[in-house]
């Protein structure tokens, strides 16, 4: 009976450790998992454009891109320092963006990782976040 109950703890100290940990993603499963306007993080996508209950914006003067809902309520919006123009061009940017109950500011270090007419998906590796965008013009 002790060694069940060893057994039962050490299963339980498993399944709690392994959701603590952050699930890795590589670019190109981010290019694959995504096929349309998104903000991925750690292997999640917290945001994804649906036509009717979403808007997009693209500021192409001051390189801006901004998704939100209906609402304002939930939005991200990605400002870069250049015109994503090429695959594996970096791209330094400023990331603003909502959770539940908070609105978060991250720079990151894009790299331009595809780019199919005017939606552009970028990656940063190391921060693990990736967003797919619409460069409306």
């Amino acid at each position: 009976m002790k060694i069940y109950g060893i057994f039962t703890s050490m299963v339980l100290s498993a399944v709690i450790l392994s959701g603590c940990i952050s699930q890795s993603m590589t670019p190109e499963e981010f290019i694959n998992s995504s096929d349309g306007v998104s903000l991925t993080i750690n292997g999640k996508q917290v945001m994804t454009y649906r036509e009717g209950r979403h808007q997009i914006g693209y500021n192409d003067e001051e390189v801006q891109f901004r998704f939100s809902d209906d609402r304002f309520s939930n939005f991200f919006v990605v400002k870069c320092v250049d015109v994503p123009k090429e695959q594996g061009q970096t791209i330094e940017a400023l990331l603003t963006y909502t959770t539940d109950n908070d609105i978060l500011e991250k720079l990151c270090n894009f790299t331009v990782s595809k780019i199919d007419g005017d939606m552009v998906w970028l990656w940063d590796g190391k921060k693990k976040i990736g967003a797919v965008i619409r460069l409306l013009r």
